[in-house]
């Protein structure tokens, strides 16, 4: 699915994920491109930037820390990915 899709994830949370997992990828294209979305859904700027060079450490809380931390993990190791990261997902 396309992150301009309509699904069960906002808008926002669509773009905080794609912002964190391009810098992750260190795809700069891809960076700014989903940065400048996200600019444009939040007024958080900090966010923004944290997101955009090391997002394990933006200032996320509860399930948009939990949904960001899951697609590192997805996008570093999907091997090691299991049940229990979908479990602690779907808890958040």
């Amino acid at each position: 699915m396309a992150v301009g899709t309509p699904g069960a994830l906002s808008k926002l949370r669509k773009e905080l994920i794609a912002t964190a997992v391009s810098a992750d990828n260190g795809c700069g294209h891809c960076t700014q491109l989903h940065g400048g979305f996200l600019g444009r859904l939040t007024p958080d700027k900090a966010l923004v930037c944290a997101l955009m060079t090391d997002p394990a450490t933006a200032p996320l809380e509860g399930a948009d820390r939990a949904l960001v931390a899951y697609a590192l993990k997805l996008t570093r190791t999907p091997r090691e990915m299991r049940q229990t990261d979908v479990e602690s997902l779907r808890a958040a």
